[in-house]
């Protein structure tokens, strides 16, 4: 049964394959039958985990 970890595996790992961050619309689409609070914490998770990467990358960068 998918719910917010299902869907933060799925920004994960079609981010780090295409190179783009799902939007909304297509998370809906993607997930259409799951509740929109398990959408948006799957969102938040990844949010939270993607702000991390992009400022240790911005770190690394600037060494």
């Amino acid at each position: 049964m998918a719910n917010r970890w299902t869907v933060f595996e799925f920004l994960k790992c079609h981010t780090l394959a295409t190179g783009h961050i799902p939007t909304r619309q297509e998370l809906n689409s993607e997930f259409a039958d799951l509740d929109q609070d398990e959408i948006e914490g799957g969102i938040q998770e990844f949010g939270s985990r993607i702000g991390k990467w992009g400022r240790q990358e911005s770190a690394a960068m600037q060494s």
